[in-house]
């Protein structure tokens, strides 16, 4: 077609081709200036129904003016012929400057800013690339961003076969195999299943970019289409290929936005360009937590349990000894405007969380219940009540010295009902605590496994002790789960020396509120937190009596709203192949907090 003239624009040379027609530079004749001509393929001229999808969106395209928006000027026919005006940019695209290696990270994220600025105001109008690429990136002489080919792969196929059609983009320098497999690389998983995708399909294909452009790589690869795809779908990301000055923030984004779960994958692009424009120190100052390759290892630190603490402990079985003792905690010391407050399980301590607050980009403190200290010479019992006033002590204290903006508290097995009845069972203002994550907390008697058994350990002689551990040994079904048991029973066997009375009020304390026919505590637990606009977010192991007591907890709730009108689906859910001290592991930890803290954010912002 060099040489000829469609309407007023006359052909001067050929830029591309692929699925969605051949692309040429043009003259346009009439204002005296070069566009970029893109003719119809025939499967979307000759189909009616098609065309005119095609035309009604790409009117709607054409009314986005932004200027990392490569602009439509124009739908037109000229003697059968159909063919879009776009506007021609100049420059090298965002695929041959990957060519020369990684970019460096402060460039990139001024590039992944302006490719979220422009993907922000095309949702905002409903329109969707899903077919974001480093080709599809044009990065112009000026040192701007433009978006090329956006929203025409959704205007032109068919509903019935996105994913044939997201494997034809435009090609350029590269072959035609060679485009389909780059353009599966950017691929999400939706997308590679064949399914219906919306704006989130973007924010997968946004990380998949970024995460190149600081890595030189790609996060998804294969031999041919069908393994790229399986990587899509299955595959692991390598998170430590991250350059080490790669921000916390940056980090946390790449996660949100690679993760496969749309339930947890980030909801707007607009977070995403929030985020960065904090690390760019663009924007809002509100988040001021430094790199994660910045950290110190965290510290163990003391509370002392004042005479004025202690005042407010029960009479009856206070041990004077404890006036003036200390509580121990981790600190990470880490500048954030999220504060974290960790509970550990039954019999355990902060040592746990090490490698959590190690890696996390929030403040966090790590406490430990009184007498479930690592070491000690003489373990004092501690009344469960007190506990809980130790606790709101604490947090109290923290909160004044720190002053963050949302305060969490997260635990995990004892710690996780901990969190849950902590503003029910003391007089604690329920303001103080922005949200709470409740990993493997007990639902109903029947999930109370460990902590019943471990009630009968407490109470039992150091004859009797064997028995109800080896109940507790028998529990895992499989061979890893049996191990993470036994580990668990090893650690607390040798650090309470066969003296588990220390455990006893804190075992009773969570079995007790389950064994009375008349309540249900959960329920109780949850209806107190949520009433007061606390977020929640509890992650169940992928059990047995887990499934079934989460079936029966949804259905007593649809059936007499027993969580009350605050509920939502997403704040319970089975964290899939989990066993109960998987839900210990810091990167599962990490990616429900993210979630709570966008969702308390999004409430705010609401």
């Amino acid at each position: 077609m060099i040489g000829q003239t469609l309407s007023h624009f006359k052909i001067t040379a050929k830029l591309g081709e692929g699925g969605m027609g051949e692309v040429y530079r043009a003259e346009d004749t009439k204002l005296g200036r070069e566009v970029a001509i893109k003719v119809l393929p025939g499967s979307v001229v000759n189909d009616s129904h098609s065309l005119a999808r095609f035309q009604r969106e790409a009117r709607l395209l054409a009314s986005l003016n932004h200027p990392n928006i490569a602009a439509l000027y124009d739908v037109a026919e000229d003697e059968g012929v159909h063919f879009l005006v776009l506007e021609l940019v100049e420059g090298e695209d965002l695929a041959e400057r990957l060519e020369r290696g990684p970019v460096p990270t402060e460039e990139a994220l001024r590039t992944a800013l302006e490719i979220a600025l422009g993907l922000e105001a095309a949702h905002d109008k409903g329109i969707v690339h899903r077919d974001l690429k480093p080709a599809n990136v044009k990065l112009t002489s000026e040192g701007n961003v433009k978006i090329l080919d956006f929203g025409l792969a959704k205007a032109s196929e068919d509903p019935s076969a996105e994913a044939v059609a997201s494997d034809a983009p435009t090609a350029t320098a590269e072959t035609r195999a060679g485009a389909i497999l780059g353009t599966a690389a950017y691929m999400s998983p939706e997308q590679a299943r064949g399914r219906s995708s919306g704006a989130q399909a973007d924010i997968w294909s946004f990380g998949v970019v970024l995460w190149e452009m600081l890595t030189g790589t790609r996060p998804f690869t294969g031999d041919t289409v069908p393994d790229v795809l399986a990587d899509v779908l299955r595959g692991e990301v390598a998170w430590h290929e991250l350059p080490e000055g790669t921000p916390g923030a940056t980090r946390r984004l790449l996660r949100r936005c690679l993760e496969r779960d749309l339930a947890r994958r980030l909801h707007h692009i607009g977070d995403a360009r929030l985020e960065i424009e904090d690390d760019l120190g663009a924007g809002s100052t509100e988040d001021t937590a430094e790199p994660l390759d910045q950290l110190r290892a965290p510290t163990e630190e003391a509370f002392r349990l004042t005479a004025e603490i202690c005042r407010r402990f029960d009479r009856e079985t206070l041990d004077p000894r404890v006036i003036g003792d200390d509580a121990l905690y981790l600190d990470n010391a880490r500048r954030s405007d999220v504060l974290v407050c960790y509970l550990p399980g039954m019999g355990l301590d902060h040592r746990i969380f090490h490698d959590t607050l190690a890696r996390s980009p929030y403040r966090g403190l790590a406490l430990t219940f009184y007498g479930y200290e690592p070491e000690s010479e003489e373990r004092i019992v501690m009344s469960w009540s007190d506990q809980l006033v130790l606790l709101q002590a604490f947090l109290t204290a923290a909160i004044e010295k720190i002053e963050p903006d949302i305060t969490i508290l997260a635990g995990f097995s004892l710690g996780a009902d901990t969190a849950l009845r902590f503003l029910l069972e003391t007089d604690t203002d329920p303001a103080l605590v922005d949200g709470i994550l409740s990993l493997g907390c007990n639902l109903n008697l029947e999930t109370c496994v460990f902590s019943g058994r471990l009630a009968d350990v407490a109470s039992a002689s150091s004859e009797e002790i064997l028995p109800p551990l080896h109940v507790i040994s028998e529990s895992p079904s499989n061979l890893e789960d049996w191990i993470q048991v036994h580990r668990y029973l090893v650690e607390i066997a040798s650090k309470y020396q066969a003296d588990f009375s220390v455990l006893q009020s804190a075992a009773e304390a969570a079995v007790g509120p389950f064994k009375d026919p008349g309540r249900r505590p959960f329920e109780e637990w949850y209806r107190h937190v949520t009433e007061h606009d606390t977020a929640v977010r509890c992650v169940l192991a992928d059990t047995d009596h887990e499934r079934d007591a989460l079936r029966e907890l949804r259905i007593r709730h649809l059936d007499e709203s027993s969580l009350g009108e605050a509920f939502r689906d997403d704040d319970l859910v089975i964290e899939a192949g989990a066993y109960h001290f998987d839900l210990l592991k810091s990167e599962l930890i990490e990616q429900h907090l993210e979630w709570l803290v966008g969702s308390i954010r999004a409430r705010r912002a609401g």
